[in-house]
C-alpha cells in the first residue's frame, strides 16, 4: 500500500463542518477538535480525472462483463464502477473511452475520482455485476486524548488495470506503429491522412492525442474505415480542434492482429498555409493523453507515428514498398540514451553501427529483421562526452547515415 496524497479530510459534527486537512505524501492527515465528542471524518479527492485510467481499464471491465475475466476484488468493483450505479456493465467502459476524448458531457457523468472507505469496514463480496455498499465515511468518538490510525482505503475510480500501475513486471511488445504518407501542404487545398496500422498484433485496446498547428490546419473530420469497431461517437475526440487538439481511443474486449499496413481510419484537414511538410505540423501529444496500445493480457506499449514518402497504392498498404528509411533519433540531442527507429521495405540482415566523428566504430548490432518497422535503444554512459555521433544501418537494399547530437 502506499499513502494516498493530497486527499482532503474533511472534519464535521452533525451538520456543522469544523475544518479539513490535506494529506501528505505519505497519506498522513491531522484535525483538531474544539472539545471532547463525537466527530465524523469524510475523506475526498477530486483532481486529475483520468489518473491511471487508460484504454486498458475499458477493456478490463468489458472483460468482467463478458464473463472472460471476472473482477473478484471488491475494491476493484467500486473502481470499475465509474457512473456509479452500484451496477458494473458497459456503459463504465464507454465512459472511459469517451472521457478519454475528452467529451464533456462524459465528463459530467464520471465526476467522482476517488473513493474512501474505513480500513477496518469488511468489504463484502457481492455478486457479479453488483457493487458493494461501503460507508465513505467514519465516526470517531474523541475523549481528552488523541486518537491516531482513522485510516481509509482510497480507491482510484476508473483505474482496474493492474499491469499499466507495474510495468516492469509485464513483458514488452513491439510499439504500434501509426504510418501517414508525408507531403507538403498546399494553401487551400484538402488533405485526406490515412492513418495505416503497423505492429498491430494482439491488441485489445490504445489511446493517443495529435497535436497540430491551428495556424497551418484546419481539421475537418474522422472517418473510421471499418478495420477495427469504431464510431464517431465514441471513440474519436475533436473537443479542442481549434486549439490543435485531437483524440482517438479504441477498446475492445479481445486481442485483435491486422495486417501490417491496414488503413484504420482517415483524418481530414483543409490546408491554410503553404511550404510546411505535413510532418512538420502534426505530432503525437502525450501532455494530455499518453499515447500507450495494451495486449489482450493488458501488456502497455507505446504508439508512434511515423511519416513515410513512399507508400503503395493498395489496400492495406504494402509495406514491403516502402523505402527503406534510418529515422532520426529521438531525443536528439542525448546525453546516454536514445531510441532510434529505421523501416526495412522487406526481411533481411540488417547490421548498425555507431560511429565517432572520426569515422571509428564504438559499437554495433546484427541481427535478422522482418518487413516493417523497429527500433534500437541505444544506451551509452559517456556518450556527451563525443558532441557528434553517426549512426549508419547497411542492409541488402542499401546503406542509410543519420547524425546523431550529444550533449551533457
Amino acid at each position: 500500500m502506499s499513502g494516498v496524497k493530497d486527499a482532503t479530510g474533511k472534519l464535521s459534527q452533525g451538520i456543522n463542518p469544523l475544518g479539513s486537512d490535506l494529506s501528505d505524501t505519505n497519506g498522513d492527515y491531522e484535525l483538531s477538535v474544539p472539545a471532547a465528542g463525537l466527530y465524523r471524518i469524510t475523506p475526498v479527492k477530486n483532481i486529475f480525472r483520468l489518473n491511471g485510467v487508460t484504454s486498458a481499464d475499458a477493456t478490463r471491465i468489458t472483460n468482467h462483463v463478458n464473463f472472460s475475466n471476472p473482477i473478484l476484488d471488491p475494491y476493484k468493483k467500486v473502481c470499475a464502477d465509474v457512473n456509479r450505479t452500484g451496477i458494473i456493465n458497459t456503459q463504465d467502459a464507454t465512459l472511459i473511452t469517451q472521457c478519454l476524448m475528452g467529451n464533456p458531457t462524459a465528463e459530467a457523468v464520471f465526476n467522482v475520482f476517488w473513493r474512501f472507505v474505513p480500513t477496518d469496514y469488511a468489504m463484502p463480496f457481492t455478486a457479479h455485476q453488483n457493487v458493494p455498499a461501503f460507508p465513505e465515511f467514519k465516526d470517531v468518538p474523541v475523549t481528552t486524548l488523541d486518537v491516531p490510525g482513522v485510516n481509509f482505503y482510497g480507491m482510484k475510480i476508473g483505474d482496474v488495470d493492474a499491469v499499466w500501475a507495474n510495468p516492469q513486471l509485464a513483458p514488452s511488445i513491439p510499439p504500434l506503429v501509426w504510418v501517414l504518407q508525408d507531403q507538403t501542404l498546399v494553401a487551400g487545398t484538402e488533405v485526406e491522412l490515412t492513418f495505416a496500422a503497423s505492429n498491430f498484433y494482439d491488441l485489445a485496446s490504445y489511446q493517443m492525442a495529435l497535436d497540430f498547428d491551428p495556424t497551418q490546419l484546419q481539421f475537418i473530420g474522422f472517418q473510421p474505415l471499418g478495420a477495427i469497431p469504431m464510431n464517431l461517437l465514441d471513440n474519436f475526440g475533436s473537443y479542442n480542434a481549434n486549439l490543435g487538439e485531437l483524440r482517438n481511443a479504441w477498446a475492445a474486449g479481445t486481442g485483435t492482429t491486422l495486417a501490417d499496413g491496414t488503413p484504420v481510419f482517415r483524418a481530414k484537414f483543409k490546408v491554410l498555409a503553404s511550404g510546411q511538410k505535413l510532418s512538420q505540423v502534426l505530432k503525437l501529444d502525450d501532455s494530455e493523453l499518453p499515447c500507450k496500445a495494451f495486449s489482450e493480457a493488458y501488456v502497455p506499449t507505446d504508439v508512434k507515428l511515423l511519416f513515410t514518402e513512399s507508400v503503395s497504392t493498395g489496400t492495406p498498404l504494402d509495406l514491403g514498398k516502402m523505402e527503406l528509411q534510418l529515422l532520426q533519433n529521438r531525443p536528439n540531442p542525448f546525453s546516454d540514451a536514445t531510441t532510434i527507429g529505421f523501416i526495412l521495405p522487406e526481411a533481411c540482415e540488417a547490421h548498425i553501427r555507431i560511429l565517432d566523428i572520426s569515422g571509428r566504430e564504438l559499437t554495433s548490432y546484427d541481427r535478422k529483421y522482418t518487413a516493417g518497422y523497429h527500433e534500437l535503444d541505444f544506451r551509452m554512459e559517456n556518450a556527451w562526452s563525443y558532441g557528434v555521433l553517426f549512426c549508419e544501418l547497411v542492409t541488402p537494399q542499401g546503406k542509410r547515415t543519420i547524425k546523431m547530437m550529444t550533449a551533457n
